[in-house]
């Protein structure tokens, strides 16, 4: 059981261990009570469970709602075409997709190391790299980035050669003949570790990310600075007050600021340690611009930002809210202004329209788009509902525009944020279902 579905299993099922499920997950129980803190043990007190919550608020029918028709672009089949596409897309000038599946490819781990594949628009998926689960990285959680020479950088939560018996994580390169170069390998020290979200790159070809470990900070995550010829610089070590164990990547401003998000630490709560939305200077210096409090402003952002020319931030919290059939709150789609002000935009219910956001948000004319890994058609995934695709509108309006049916067929449980193509079209990743059972890449176009 990984780091991110242990976090899961803690929070759905507050009354277990995941010493309960076996001793092999020891590791990850520690690391869940590190990331949840006293939330873990102040849900033990709450009498109802999620699932039967979310069936009180009502099932579904599975449908597309609207304006947009839902079509499955691919579905992962077996193991050596991948599978479990954790991470968003991106896109080339001539319609390509590109992605990395959490799992498959090569078997020296559990599910498969992952890959990283790209999509022709009609369909067809290439291999361009099958992890291995040694020194060239495995399980790829976050997103890619490409440059103009059609390389692509991306990030793996473990292996590599970082020493000792860590395999910590890597950034990677990957040419277009498929030739991939290790850029760095994490060292689980002072230079942080296990890094979930993607790297975004400035001009002179610096990449920058964040680890969800280590630290000079008590191990609770940084942001890294990569230079082209591979020396990392710790930009920022995360304590606790200041934020901790961030999984998204960041966002940059012209100025060279880097704002992203952490799913733990912070000053809103002495008992929660609910997640910052955190800005850091060049020259290192961090900046809190939002602890999350407890529940109606929001807890736990999984996700990362966006930003809109003004200077407000947009993003979404997994748990948290108004939202009464969970028993954390089902999550929110949140703007930060300027001056530190922020809004709930909306708080998912937990029913139909969906719950527990895992992915950031886009915007597309003047509305903001995302998925929900929960909620929708609550007949399905044993009353949790297997997602949703969303919009919201000027002045808070929610409409489901895809909830993912029974049967997983259709795919479920996106984790990702959606990629806008033309003339409205979405593109997105289920995690699992689809023909093979292994996830599909998606669009809903008008």
């Amino acid at each position: 059981m990984g780091l991110h579905e242990a976090f899961i299993f803690c929070c759905q099922n507050p009354q277990m261990s995941l010493t309960d499920v076996g001793p092999v997950n020891v590791v990850a129980e520690e690391r869940c009570e590190k990331m949840t803190g006293n939330i873990r043990r102040s849900l033990r007190k709450l009498p109802a469970a999620i699932a039967v919550a979310l069936l009180a608020a009502g099932a579904v029918s599975p449908a597309i709602a609207g304006d947009h028709a839902y079509k499955i672009l691919y579905s992962f089949q077996n193991q050596a075409a991948g599978g479990y596409p954790y991470a968003s897309l991106i896109s080339d000038k001539a319609g390509n997709l590109y992605g990395t599946t959490f799992g498959g490819g090569g078997n020296a781990c559990e599910f498969g190391c992952g890959t990283v594949f790209k999509l022709t628009p009609d369909g067809t998926e290439t291999v361009l790299h099958t992890f291995t689960g040694g020194s060239d990285g495995s399980l790829p959680r976050g997103s890619l980035i490409m440059d103009k020479a059609g390389n692509l950088y991306g990030t793996t939560e473990s292996g590599g050669s970082g020493g000792g018996d860590c395999g910590c994580g890597t950034v990677f390169k990957l040419a277009p003949d498929g030739t991939e170069t290790i850029l760095y390998s994490f060292k689980a020290g002072n230079d942080g570790y296990s890094p979930f979200g993607g790297v975004i790159a400035d001009k002179a070809g610096n990449l920058y990310g964040t680890t969800l470990e280590g630290g000079n900070g008590g191990g609770s995550g940084i942001v890294f600075k990569l230079a082209p010829d591979g020396t990392e610089t710790v930009l920022h070590a995360f304590s606790g007050t200041d934020g901790s164990s961030p999984f998204a990547g960041l966002i940059a401003d012209k100025a060279g600021n880097l704002y992203g998000t952490t799913s733990g630490g912070g000053s809103g709560d002495v008992e929660c340690g609910c997640g910052v939305v955190f800005k850091v200077a060049p020259n290192g210096a961090e900046t809190v611009l939002y602890s999350f409090k407890s529940f109606d402003d929001g807890r736990t952002p999984f996700g990362g930002l966006m930003a809109d020319k003004a200077g407000n931030l947009y993003g979404t919290t997994t748990v948290g809210g108004s939202g009464t059939a969970c028993s954390i709150g089902c999550g929110t789609v949140f703007k930060l202004a300027p001056d530190g002000t922020e809004t709930i935009l909306y708080a998912f219910k937990g029913g139909k329209d969906g719950a527990e956001p895992y992915g950031g948000v886009i915007e597309k004319s003047d509305s903001l788009y995302g998925t929900t890994t929960y909620g929708g058609d609550i007949g399905c995934d044993e009353g949790f509902g297997c997602g949703t695709v969303f919009r919201i509108a000027s002045g808070g309006v929610e409409k489901v525009l895809h909830a993912f049916p029974s049967g997983t067929q259709d795919g479920y449980g996106p984790y990702a944020s959606l990629l806008a193509g033309k003339a409205g079209t979405l593109y997105g990743a289920a995690y699992s279902g689809g023909s093979g059972q292994l996830g599909t890449v998606f669009e809903l176009k008008k």
